[in-house]
């Protein structure tokens, strides 16, 4: 495997077999080692509500990383959360692109 490659694991959807790298043990690695950082706390401001891309945007310099902010933040519905005033966790995180 090269250096970007991660497992992958077959999943059912729709009656089809598809692979993906959700739920793989790279992956699952991956997300407890995001999990093990440190990190500070942050206030969501006003715009920011309900828009992980926009706060990825300002703490990682790209919206690209929105799903950090969520998986590191246990969000599975954005509207559901991040209201303005929210706390939420920001980890150090380099991004590997």
């Amino acid at each position: 495997k090269g250096p970007y490659e991660v497992g992958t694991n077959t999943i059912k959807h729709k009656d089809k077999e598809i692979e993906t790298v959700l739920n793989s043990k790279e992956y699952l690695a991956f997300i407890n080692d995001l999990n093990e950082r440190d990190f500070r706390l942050v206030k969501v401001g006003r715009g920011e509500e309900h828009r992980p891309d926009l706060l990825a945007n300002r703490y990682y310099n790209s919206p690209m990383y929105y799903w950090v902010i969520m998986e590191t933040n246990d969000i599975t519905d954005p509207y559901e959360s991040l209201n303005s005033g929210d706390i939420i966790k920001i980890i150090n995180f380099i991004p590997y692109l």
